[in-house]
């Protein structure tokens, strides 16, 4: 790996870990997206979903390099800081084969710890409990599914601002009318908006609450939200 792609690795790492530390945002006016500007769009679609059924291993993953700078400084420059491990891939790459490598593991018959675990069919994608049991191994935060309650969706949202304020991005599990079938990531948080990490696009995307409360999210083409893995 040569210096200059280290060094723009670094740099655009510091630029995307100083403001996915801001977790509360401004409320949004009703045409634009609330500042500072997101670091999905900062980091140009660079860390995207590998295929269409790794939305939530590619949430893992970037929940996990929010929560280890060290595995984040790996993923974004090839090389770890604190275990020496490198790769020669670009970012890109690297995030493809980390959320590949989730994907299986999420789906196997034990987990990243050793202990049996409910296996998945990795062309379902990766399974809510999945997603939980793989958190709360990563962080070391007891994780559990909270379904939103159609009738009362604000208290949904409720539970994930509190969550994500308190240091804890939360992913999100939005579909259609029937069932769910995409994972995004909250990694910021006001009483009238969300920023999530919408892996399909790499991006950033605002949510304000009130398409939240209606069903109406518009993440990759979803509307409905379905549920969030929140801390216990």
């Amino acid at each position: 790996m040569g210096i200059d792609r280290a060094t723009r690795g670094v740099l655009a790492l510091r630029t995307v870990l100083a403001r996915l530390q801001d977790r509360s945002i401004a409320p949004p006016a009703a045409t634009r997206t609330p500042a500072p500007r997101t670091p999905f769009e900062a980091a140009s679609g660079t860390y995207t979903q590998p295929d269409p059924t790794t939305c939530g291993s590619a949430v893992l993953v970037m929940a996990e390099m929010l929560a280890d700078p060290a595995y984040a400084t790996f993923v974004a420059t090839g090389r770890h800081p604190a275990t020496g491990r490198t790769s020669q891939l670009s970012p890109a790459e690297l995030f493809h084969a980390e959320a590949l490598a989730m994907h299986r593991q999420t789906g196997r018959w034990r987990d990243r710890a050793g202990r049996l675990q409910s296996p998945w069919i990795s062309a379902l994608g990766t399974s809510p409990w999945g997603l939980a049991r793989q958190l709360t191994l990563a962080t070391a935060h007891p994780h559990r599914v909270d379904l939103v309650d159609p009738g009362r969706p604000g208290a949904a949202y409720d539970r994930i601002v509190d969550a994500v304020r308190a240091g804890h991005p939360v992913p999100l599990y939005v579909g259609n009318a029937w069932s769910p079938r995409h994972v995004v990531l909250v990694t910021a948080a006001s009483t009238d908006a969300l920023r999530v990490y919408e892996p399909a696009a790499g991006g950033a995307v605002t949510v304000t609450r009130s398409a939240f409360e209606r069903g109406d999210v518009a993440l990759a083409g979803w509307r409905v939200p379905w549920l969030a893995v929140v801390p216990s």
